[in-house]
């Protein structure tokens, strides 16, 4: 039996499985987790259990997986069933567990299992009202969190990645998690991953020879691995609405507004939990401003820095 033990977002959490391909997935995913056992007071008690099998699930030969080979169905607030013709299972947040069957063939498929399955089922155990998801990318630099939110394609990864060229850390690429007890908190996303739509590589050099990779939501995006700054949470952050324009700006924006926006698209599954989500990003969209970004992304990086100063200072 393979086992992969880290504090996920804080949360101890166990992936157990008789394949060892699937905690070495495990690994790659959430690996950099392991080092947040080192703060003791940022790891809470209670574990989450997960179990993977691989069985054949009898899935004809001639009958490929198609484009989304798994299934969801949410029962209740706490319960998600996956199904498909090669995986079958639940995950029960209220019971800190999950078991899964899956079948070889989408194992296989390396990302496909990764995304749909195994991402899935943790973050699911993971998030809710205490773990609420933002999307945003989100930069830190001395505890002072930025959290870059707007609408796919408006530059919220390239933008992050070009701020580590002044100081910056990426925390998270796409999805920050906002904590509610005992503290007020915002973790980074789960993955150590950066991933980038076309055009970015005009902008970040590192990008170059980076084929496009058809991710398993559909999207064909170049990525680069970082690493994922310890500890991975802050109890300071701001957010900046992003927007694409012809040159860079800064402009203020109300607080009701700013929470409206934040609260328009909930990630799938969140929006059963409206009234948390407005408790829980209220102090975001206190400190809140727009940023309109140009042309060229990196002109923005000077009034990100003027922005933690009005903020932070």
């Amino acid at each position: 039996m393979a086992l992969f033990n880290a504090p996920v977002l804080g949360i101890p959490t166990c992936i157990s499985s008789g394949a060892a391909h699937v905690c070495s997935l495990a690994e790659s995913s959430f690996g950099q987790w392991r080092a947040l056992a080192a703060y003791h007071a940022l790891v809470e008690p209670h574990q989450v259990d997960i179990d993977i099998d691989v069985v054949d699930m009898q899935v004809p030969s001639a009958a490929p997986l198609d484009v989304s080979p798994v299934i969801y169905r949410r029962v209740g607030a706490t319960r998600l069933e996956f199904a498909g013709p090669s995986v079958s299972g639940w995950a029960d947040a209220a019971a800190g567990a999950a078991r899964i069957r899956v079948g070889p063939e989408l194992l296989a498929a390396t990302e496909s299992f990764r995304y749909l399955v195994l991402e899935a089922a943790v973050l699911f155990l993971l998030t809710g009202p205490n773990r609420f998801p933002v999307h945003a990318s989100a930069i830190v630099k001395d505890g002072d969190a930025l959290l870059l939110a707007g609408p796919s394609g408006v530059g919220k990864s390239t933008l992050a990645w070009l701020a580590t060229g002044a100081g910056w850390e990426v925390l998270s690429d796409d999805i920050a998690y906002v904590q509610r007890d005992p503290r007020w908190r915002v973790w980074a996303g789960g993955s150590a991953r950066s991933y980038f739509a076309a055009g970015a590589e005009r902008h970040i050099p590192a990008l170059a020879g980076h084929a496009p990779q058809l991710r398993a939501n559909g999207e064909a995006k170049r990525s680069l691995g970082r690493t994922l700054p310890m500890p991975p949470v802050t109890e300071r952050a701001a957010v900046c609405l992003l927007e694409r324009g012809t040159e860079p700006r800064v402009a203020p924006v109300s607080e009701a507004e700013a929470l409206a926006l934040l609260l328009a698209a909930p990630e799938p599954g969140f929006d059963v939990f409206p009234d948390a989500a407005a408790a829980l990003l209220r102090p975001l969209a206190a400190r809140a401003v727009r940023l309109t970004l140009g042309p060229d992304p990196a002109a923005a990086i000077p009034l990100v820095e003027e922005i933690r100063t009005s903020f932070f200072s």
